[in-house]
């Protein structure tokens, strides 16, 4: 017990460490996490501490899903319902596919597997996305829809994967119609479950005013909503997304009083930080760029195949709109903003030990996550500048410090 209690102290140390240097050099600070985390294997007898998927899956997600979904007003979602739409299915379903065709045709990986690697890579993480564009300068609409984005194509992501390693783990193959009933049956239960569980606690918080209840009943609801997720076999990240939209959309300034909104805000906002923290330091540990390196070429094939799938559904789908389409000048800043990474690792690692070349699954996994956090995650500022050289939605004053884009933004 006390080497945990060390081991997380020494990792809160180290990222604020890092956190404070990122004050001075012009670095993301979630990237900046990575690569000291990736420093850490080159030096001799350091600690290496395991990160794995029932981790990210029932501690760090679950908070970070439901701080952004507090802080997101359904309202806002309104306006971009249908991009949002469009890359939480259409986006998952291509990538699915393309990233799968790519690893069957060029590296000889069996259909059903390179399907489940598609499905691992398919959702661009909340935790990173949310993460780095903290801070962007684009507009709140166009923040809002890359914040919905990851929030929702990540539930749909991890439907797909789960309707996919049944199939696998059955050996049959999967059939669509099948397919699509689970899909459908297990999204929009998510949904309901969370929705359920957000309004029953709205009503609750009227019988009192009390934030520090208020705060330990907003924790309740999002592990909660969870766990319960996970017991009715529907999506639990989902639930969770809807808990907290219900929560912070409908309960704030109604059922909970601004100044338990406010201190609810504080709370949840330190909740992230520490998780975000934590994450992606953890992230950078768990990954060895060593043995990567010997599998370059199938790697560049599967990067190659996530930014083909991107721009399918950046500039093929979204000129199909004919309301609610992004300006043609956002579109460059959502194609390279499909970043992977905590949620990916998390799915690799659940799977379980009889499935075939399980271990070059999670290498390729943890190649494309590495690839996208860091080589997308440095060049996204420039692409930002390029993009979004000024945004009349976006006044310069509302930029933060560096040390502060840890926590997923008020949307």
């Amino acid at each position: 017990m006390a080497g945990r209690v060390e081991s997380v102290l020494g990792l809160l140390l180290a990222a604020s460490c890092v956190a404070i240097a990122t004050k001075w050099i012009r670095v993301p600070y979630t990237v900046a996490l990575v690569l000291f985390g990736l420093a850490v294997h080159f030096i001799p007898f350091a600690p290496r501490i395991e990160l794995t998927g029932s981790l990210v899956m029932l501690i760090f997600l679950p908070a970070l899903l439901f701080e952004a979904a507090w802080n997101l007003d359904f309202a806002n979602l309104k306006p971009i319902w249908q991009p949002m739409v469009v890359l939480a299915t259409a986006g998952v379903g291509i990538s699915v596919a393309v990233v799968g065709a790519f690893a069957h045709f060029s590296f000889g990986l069996t259909w059903p597997l390179a399907f489940l690697l598609g499905a691992i890579l398919s959702a661009t993480d909340p935790v990173s996305v949310v993460a780095l564009f903290k801070n962007l300068r684009a507009g709140k609409s166009f923040a809002t829809l890359i914040e919905a984005e990851s929030l929702f194509n990540d539930g749909t992501g991890v439907v797909v994967f789960g309707i996919l390693l049944a199939g696998v783990l059955a050996g049959t193959a999967v059939q669509p119609a099948a397919a699509l009933g689970t899909f459908v049956w297990v999204s929009v239960g998510g949904l309901l479950v969370g929705t359920g569980a957000g309004f029953v606690a709205s009503q609750i918080t009227r019988a009192f005013d009390d934030h520090l209840l208020e705060i330990m009943l907003t924790t309740i609801v999002a592990y909660g909503s969870f766990v319960l997720g996970q017991h009715l076999a529907v999506s639990p990240v989902l639930a969770v997304v809807a808990a907290g939209i219900v929560m912070g959309t409908f309960a704030r300034g109604r059922t909970i009083s601004a100044r338990s909104a406010e201190a609810i805000d504080a709370f949840w906002e330190y909740a992230a930080f520490v998780a975000n923290s934590l994450l992606f330091l953890l992230v950078g540990l768990r990954i060895d760029p060593r043995p990567l390196v010997a599998l370059w070429v199938p790697l560049a094939w599967v990067v190659a195949g996530l930014l083909v799938a991107r721009g399918i559904v950046i500039f093929g789908f979204l000129p199909l709109l004919r309301s609610q389409r992004p300006p043609v000048r956002q579109w460059p800043t959502l194609f390279w903003g499909g970043l992977r990474g905590a949620l990916s690792i998390a799915l690799a690692l659940s799977l379980p030990d009889q499935i075939a070349d399980r271990t070059l699954l999670i290498a390729l996994v943890f190649g494309c996550v590495l690839f996208t956090l860091v080589v997308q995650g440095l060049t996204m500022p420039l692409v930002l500048q390029v993009c979004h050289p000024s945004d009349p939605e976006s006044p310069p004053q509302e930029v933060a410090a560096p040390a502060q884009n840890l926590r997923p933004p008020p949307i």
